[in-house]
C-alpha cells in the first residue's frame, strides 16, 4: 500500500516470480573415522568449496571442486589430529555442514 499527503491509498500490481533453489547433496562417511573420509556427490556441484575446521574454528584444509552426480573424493585425514572435525562444503546454491569424529 502507498499512501499519498492527501491519505488516498493506492496497491501496485502482485507480480508472480518463480525461485528455482537447488541444494546441494551429499555424504560424508565413514563417521567415526580414522585415516579418510569419503565425500559423496549424489547431484552435480559446481564450484564446491571443502572446507575442515576443528572444533574451535581453525582452518586445517581447504580445496575448490567441481563434482560430478555420483562422483567420489577421498580425504585423508592422516595430517589432522584426533578429535572433531567439521566438514563444511558450500557452492552458490547452499551450504552443507557434517560433525565428523577423527580417531
Amino acid at each position: 500500500e502507498e499512501a499519498d499527503i492527501d491519505g488516498a491509498a493506492t496497491y501496485s500490481a502482485i507480480k508472480e516470480i518463480n525461485i528455482v533453489a537447488q541444494s546441494i547433496q551429499f555424504s560424508v562417511y565413514p563417521n567415526p573415522a580414522k585415516d579418510y573420509i569419503n565425500l559423496f556427490a549424489s547431484s552435480a556441484c559446481k564450484n564446491a568449496v571443502v572446507k575442515i575446521t576443528d572444533e574451535n574454528g581453525k582452518m586445517l584444509y581447504e580445496t575448490k571442486q567441481n563434482f560430478a552426480a555420483g562422483q567420489q573424493l577421498k580425504l585423508s585425514l592422516s595430517q589432522f589430529p584426533a578429535g572433531v572435525l567439521i566438514i563444511n562444503i558450500s557452492n552458490y546454491s547452499g551450504n552443507q555442514q557434517y560433525k565428523i569424529i577423527k580417531q
